[in-house]
C-alpha cells in the first residue's frame, strides 16, 4: 500500500489558531471604539471647515461645498455626489466607525472620523 500522509498535520493546525487569533486582535480596537461619540471632521484644501459629532444629528442633511454634496445621518456621513469624473468618494461608502476617512482628491476635500471615548485615547496600535 502507498504511504499516505495526512493532510493537515498538527503544526499546520497551531499555525493557522495563531494567525486567527492574531487577526481578531488587530481588529479589535475598530469594534471597541465603535461605541465611542464619533466626529466627522471635514477639511477642504488642508483646512478644517466642518466639525460634526454624528451621534448628535438628530435629521438628516446635506452640506453642498462647491461641487461636492455630503450626505449626514444619524452615526453616518458620507460623499453622496460630486462632479470628479470618477466618482470614488461616492463609492467610499457610508463613514461611521473612527479612524474612517474618505476623501475626493480632484476636489480636495477630506472626511475623517475622529472621536474621543470614556477612556481618552482616541486610538490603538499594536
Amino acid at each position: 500500500m502507498a504511504n499516505r500522509e495526512k493532510f493537515l498535520k498538527k503544526g499546520d493546525i497551531i499555525i493557522a489558531l495563531i494567525v486567527v487569533v492574531l487577526a481578531l486582535v488587530m481588529l479589535l480596537p475598530r469594534y471597541i471604539n465603535k461605541s465611542d461619540n464619533p466626529v466627522a471632521v471635514i477639511t477642504k484644501n488642508g483646512e478644517e471647515i466642518y466639525c460634526i459629532e454624528l451621534n448628535k444629528v438628530e435629521q438628516g442633511y446635506d452640506i453642498n461645498i462647491e461641487s461636492v454634496v455630503i450626505r449626514v445621518e444619524k452615526g453616518k456621513i458620507f460623499f453622496s455626489d460630486s462632479d470628479c469624473k470618477d466618482k470614488i468618494c461616492v463609492k467610499s461608502g457610508k463613514l461611521s466607525h473612527i479612524g474612517d476617512t474618505s476623501a475626493c482628491l480632484p476636489n480636495k476635500v477630506v472626511i475623517t472620523i475622529k472621536g474621543v471615548g470614556s477612556s481618552g485615547v482616541d486610538a490603538i496600535t499594536y
